[in-house]
């Protein structure tokens, strides 16, 4: 849960596109371009992290 999804090859930049897209709608928050960095979309974990604080931020 914590492995890089685009260094273990599981996801590429469109993979990582449609992921942001599913979270998007599923969650209603709102992804910008400059969010999609490793420390908030590097793993699973902190997919999580990132869109739980998201949601608690009401955005």
């Amino acid at each position: 849960m914590d492995r890089s999804l685009i260094d273990q090859g599981i996801i590429d930049s469109f993979g990582l596109v449609e992921i942001t897209g599913f979270i998007e709608q599923e969650f209603r928050v709102k992804i910008r371009e400059e969010d999609m960095t490793r420390e908030a979309f590097g793993s699973m974990n902190k997919m999580a992290r990132f869109v739980s604080a998201r949601v608690e931020m009401g955005t």
